[in-house]
């Protein structure tokens, strides 16, 4: 009788060790990341505002909190 071959982890669980391994060895210093766990960890670069955006918007509540600072 031959051995049943061994199952097959799914990408989803691998993810999930990995990124386990990831946040354990994380508490000893930097760790080097494959790209796919650290996507799935979140790791993703945040596009809500262009650089610009974020400049005129700091700038937009500065000017706001000038105007309004006599009041309130």
């Amino acid at each position: 009788m031959q051995p049943d071959p061994e199952p097959e982890i799914t990408q989803d669980d691998y993810l999930k060790s990995a990124a386990d391994a990831v946040g354990r060895a994380a508490g000893d210093g930097p760790v080097a990341v494959d790209p796919d766990v650290a996507d799935f960890m979140g790791a993703f670069e945040d596009d809500a505002l262009s650089e610009a955006e974020a400049l005129d918007s700091i700038v937009d509540w500065l000017a706001d909190g000038e105007e309004g600072a006599g009041h309130g």
